[in-house]
């Protein structure tokens, strides 16, 4: 009779068990939706050297919004590279906001010579200007959804250190 009762136990643990979900089986959703999905609240970049950044979109209607201002005392020089696992997933746009409030259109950068990575280089900032960075799908694949930001500022073109 123990063991009757033990089987029977056994057999209800195991079928609850089998129609329960499993607790890996939900897919994953950001906690941070909303950050810096426009302008106004755009992630700023405070580099010291080139700094690198691991993003991703969620959707196909997910844009990252990114900023850097020239808060030194001199012009600077500012180069940005987008690099992903697809480039062509991703569409990363710039535009430049000056001190007065005047801002340029966004623009679009070419992909480099061997289609891997976007390259937004040479770019002039004005002291107190803000560069604002865009980073958007393009033909969004959720397999390929993460991306590399790169940046870097510096004083002169064509020259990579910070002086």
């Amino acid at each position: 009779m123990k063991a009757k009762k033990y089987l029977i136990v056994l057999m209800l643990t195991a079928m609850v068990m089998v129609l329960s979900q499993s607790a890996f089986a939900t897919d994953i959703t950001p906690t941070a939706i909303g950050f810096d999905d426009t302008e106004e609240t755009a992630m700023p970049l405070t580099p010291s050297g080139t700094e690198s950044f691991e993003f991703f979109l969620t959707n196909a209607n997910d844009v990252d919004w990114y900023k850097w201002t020239n808060t030194t005392s001199k012009v600077r020089v500012m180069y940005a590279i987008v690099e992903g696992s697809s480039p062509q997933n991703f569409y990363p746009e710039y535009k430049i906001k000056l001190p007065d409030g005047d801002e340029t259109k966004l623009f679009y950068p070419s992909l480099t010579y061997d289609d891997k990575d976007w390259y937004l280089d040479q770019i002039v900032v004005p002291v107190g200007a803000t560069v604002y960075l865009r980073v958007k799908a393009n033909g969004f694949d959720p397999t390929k959804r993460f991306y590399k930001l790169k940046f870097h500022y510096h004083s002169g073109l064509n020259t990579w250190p910070i002086d």
